[in-house]
């Protein structure tokens, strides 16, 4: 059984690290639709919220996990990753949140 290159991995992981950006940045645009007021829309934002942020939490974590590098680096490298994913979302909560 083949595994994933490394260049396939990098460019999932950074899909993955994306989408709640990409989210938030499509909701907004929505936001200031006529798709507001619908109530479907109302119900599924929680859902592509949630299920954002967990495939940006999850998905680098596995990524990172899996690979061969020694428990000490892996360990450091996802410190790091959910470091810049914070940073990520307290900027997106003042984009989208407090100043629109």
């Amino acid at each position: 059984m083949s595994s994933i290159s490394k260049s396939v991995k990098w460019l999932i992981g950074c899909a993955a690290f994306a989408a709640p950006v990409l989210i938030a940045a499509l909701g907004r645009r929505l936001d200031h639709s006529a798709y507001r007021h619908a109530a479907i829309y109302k119900s599924l934002v929680p859902v592509f919220a949630v299920g954002s942020l967990a495939v940006a939490v999850l998905v680098p974590a596995m990524l990172l996990l899996t690979s061969v590098l020694p428990v000490w680096r892996r360990v450091g490298y996802l410190i790091g990753v959910w470091s810049l994913l914070c940073i990520e979302l307290y900027w997106l909560f003042f984009t989208v949140v407090v100043a629109p």
